[in-house]
């Protein structure tokens, strides 16, 4: 529980209050048309910033989850030549 918690507070930059920003707007179009399948898809949007989910950044170095993969040292890849 304190993981989600964490991964709520942390990290808030301009990209994500801009995500949730939209979705909250989705979720404000869609109740205004009173079409329900768009207030879904702005409740899947908001709950992706507010949840840190999709970040997109996994494999960069500047990523700052808990993810981080131990590195192996790359064997030295040796090639036949086929004649």
């Amino acid at each position: 529980m304190m993981y989600i918690m964490k991964r709520f507070i942390t990290n808030w930059n301009f990209v994500r209050v801009f995500r949730l920003l939209i979705g909250l707007a989705i979720i404000i179009q869609g109740i205004w048309m009173q079409d329900w399948m768009i207030t879904i898809l702005g409740t899947a949007f908001s709950l992706m910033p507010i949840f840190n989910l999709g970040c997109g950044c996994h494999n960069t170095p500047s990523c700052n989850t808990n993810n981080t993969h131990k590195s192996t040292p790359e064997k030295e890849i040796q090639f036949e030549e086929v004649q």
